[in-house]
């Protein structure tokens, strides 16, 4: 979310989703962001089949 990219949890449990809604006011510094985007770009971590192209 922090870098535009739209979350969709799966919860159906109130209490998970209640969890998940409170934490809207999270937010990474600027270093773990940075951390996060020097992984490893070359590796698939979603091997998506055909029906889901």
């Amino acid at each position: 979310m922090q870098i535009g990219f739209s979350v969709i949890p799966g919860a159906t449990d109130h209490g998970y989703i209640k969890e998940n809604i409170s934490t809207i006011d999270f937010a990474l510094s600027q270093a773990e962001m940075d951390a996060i985007r020097d992984l490893n770009k070359e590796r698939c971590f979603f091997n998506a089949c055909q029906c889901h192209l």
